[in-house]
């Protein structure tokens, strides 16, 4: 049975008796069971304090009242923090000594946190505790595969046996150590840093939520399998599966099409290249080789980024730039627009449309965020100008990432209201805070 802190059962007292082989009638049985429950009855009181009295009679209360409300994580003198805040503070501590003095620093404070790293005591630490596969138990790679893969990817392979493993497909028969599965789970960590690291020195000023965004496009299959198609890097795959094969054989002409498509259209309507990968589904394959080859350098250069980072700077960083910013993230760019919009907690934004007054044939439409006009669109058609204006907003957002704190201040009202029903909870008999009538109207909103 389930008691809050701080109750308990109370339990009386037994003494050993003698066992009485005497025959008792069922009178005497009775009344004999009758007095020793008086006895222990009134020991019980005997024994109790009055504040147990007032325990059981709370406890009482609670269990025949009805089910309340949870308890406020906040009073007059502390507040708690959920799990996630504790979290989200602890990974910002580690973020700052990164950014501060470097990888030795982030693991001294991961260290310091306690958090898990057995046998882990300097960065040196993790290629001493690695443990590589020999090179007797890989194939070794073709003629001229080594130096065309690290032509490509602009590092060197000092342990070529790590860079046939990438290269090996689960579809090769061998042990666990001899495909690439292990090598692409390391590389997905390493491509996830490198991209977060990129776009957050990129977008200095930039809000998580548009972060996770470009984040997002970044490291999907679907990009990663256009990467390894643009420079050819699915070419040296090794694969004993002919559905995998058929499968690559009709991506690659397919999504060939859709680049060669979306640059005329690109050239035609004078805008950036977007993403012409999104209507394709890939095999998985040939986007796991991207990471799997980051992480065989990472592994071959000694758990070490300097060829991992080249390798970035080389293939990945100009297609990025090339492909995905906040003004090509998707086919829908108002929706990316709205999506950015609630990321930051506004609830003030729409896109109003007019007709236009040059002409009665044009739409003319405004992308409006707490009454400030950001960007006008006009075209004949009312999606192409809306299109248009979230195109011109995005592409504003970037270039002046402080506008919405300038503008917007549905969070700091969202903290206000907040405030007032926490010192509401904390003060029941001082009457509540009549709010603004605007915060009345974005409540009920």
């Amino acid at each position: 049975m389930w008691l809050p802190r701080g109750y308990s059962v109370l339990k009386p007292e037994t003494k050993a008796q003698t066992p009485n082989t005497e025959p008792k009638d069922v009178e005497s049985k009775e009344k004999d069971e009758g007095s020793s429950m008086e006895v222990t009855e009134q020991l019980e009181i005997a024994r109790k304090d009055p504040a147990d009295d007032e325990l059981e009679m709370t406890a009482n209360e609670n269990a025949l009242a009805p089910s309340k409300a949870k308890r406020p994580y906040y009073d007059d003198h502390h507040q708690w923090l959920g799990d996630k805040c504790v979290a989200d503070v602890a990974e910002a501590i580690i973020g700052a000594a990164y950014q501060t003095g470097g990888p030795g620093l982030g693991l001294k404070i991961v260290k310091l946190l306690h958090i898990p790293l057995p046998f882990i005591d300097s960065w040196e630490d993790f290629a001493l505790k690695a443990k590589n596969p020999p090179p007797d138990i890989t194939d070794p790679l073709e003629d001229n595969v080594l130096e065309s893969v690290e032509s490509i990817v602009g590092a060197k392979f000092r342990l070529p046996h790590i860079l046939a493993q990438a290269l090996t497909h689960t579809s090769i028969r061998g042990n666990d150590m001899t495909c690439y599965e292990r090598l692409e789970f390391l590389g997905d960590a390493i491509l996830d840093f490198l991209v977060i690291r990129h776009i957050f020195d990129l977008h200095g000023r930039l809000s998580p939520g548009a972060l996770t965004l470009l984040k997002g496009a970044m490291v999907s299959n679907s990009v990663l399998a256009a990467i390894s198609v643009h420079y050819g890097l699915h070419r040296y795959l090794r694969i004993d599966s002919q559905s995998v094969k058929n499968a690559i054989n009709q991506y690659i002409p397919e999504i060939e099409e859709k680049r060669r498509a979306e640059f005329a259209a690109a050239k035609e309507e004078e805008r950036p290249c977007g993403q012409y990968w999104l209507e394709v589904e890939p095999p998985k394959s040939i986007a796991d080789v991207v990471e799997s080859i980051m992480g065989a350098l990472y592994v071959s250069d000694g758990f070490d980024l300097k060829g991992v980072q080249r390798m970035y700077d080389t293939m990945l960083r100009p297609f990025y730039d090339q492909h995905i910013s906040l003004k090509t993230l998707s086919h829908h760019p108002t929706k990316i627009l709205f999506e950015l919009f609630q990321s930051q907690g506004c609830q003030e934004f729409q896109i109003a449309k007019y007709l236009h007054s040059e002409g009665q044939n044009l739409v003319r439409c405004e992308v409006e965020v707490h009454n400030v006009i950001l960007t006008v669109g006009i075209d004949a058609s009312p999606v192409l100008a809306a299109r248009k204006a979230s195109l011109e907003a995005l592409d504003a957002l970037e270039g002046d990432p402080a506008f919405m704190s300038r503008v917007c201040d549905c969070r700091a009202k969202a903290e206000q209201r907040k405030a007032a029903k926490r010192s509401a909870r904390t003060q029941p008999g001082k009457a509540e805070t009549k709010l603004p009538e605007s915060d009345e109207e974005d409540l009920e909103l």
